[in-house]
């Protein structure tokens, strides 16, 4: 059974917005997902000019088998030009959690993401994880933990093409998102009834 057929059954659908910086791996992160789940992830239209970055919006869904009913997360890939910020409040409005993708190795960018995640909490306050990409060391994590500390999100390390990895990441805003839940005193959520 392929993501798209189970998600048909879903019990629960959660809006997952992965945002971040232009590079930073939203792409690869939703493309490894869509594989991880024997599917194929609805890609960005175009690349930029160097050819180097997505220049739209990428789309997978990634189910999550429960015994008491499989939960489904719908990716959202945000594009991370400034130029398409109204998209970036568009995403928002009704996000369960948030992915921010951040480059490892560019550390200069990541004021761009904390542009991205007062937007994006501004919308709504939707719980989330920053993914540090592209193997970062411990200073590395360290620095992003000081940069993203005011943000309330905590920061991961994630090689965005292990599916694994990204799997455990999803699962991560998933477990937030349903804590989020529980304490706003939500107790189901129907598939398909906020979208």
């Amino acid at each position: 059974m392929t993501a798209s057929e189970a998600a048909e059954t879903s019990d629960l659908v959660f809006k997952i917005v992965v945002s971040g910086p232009t590079g930073g791996g939203k792409s690869t992160f939703i493309s490894t997902i869509a594989a991880q789940s024997g599917e194929r992830a609805a890609p960005a239209p175009d690349v930029d000019a160097d050819g180097d970055s997505a220049v739209g919006m990428d789309f997978a869904t990634y189910v999550v088998p429960d015994p008491s009913g499989d939960v489904e997360l719908r990716l959202y890939g945000m594009p991370g030009e400034e130029r398409f910020r109204f998209m970036w409040e568009l995403l928002a409005e009704g996000a369960d959690g948030i992915v921010m993708v951040v480059d490892g190795r560019a550390p200069e960018a990541w004021t761009e993401a904390l542009k991205q995640i007062a937007v994006l909490r501004a919308v709504d306050e939707a719980p989330g994880i920053i993914v540090v990409n592209r193997r970062p060391d411990a200073a590395t994590l360290a620095e992003a933990n000081r940069c993203f500390a005011d943000t309330g999100l905590r920061v991961v390390a994630c090689e965005v093409t292990d599916g694994a990895a990204v799997a455990d990441a999803l699962l991560h805003v998933l477990a937030e998102a349903l804590e989020q839940i529980e304490a706003v005193g939500q107790t189901t959520r129907e598939a398909d009834a906020w979208l």
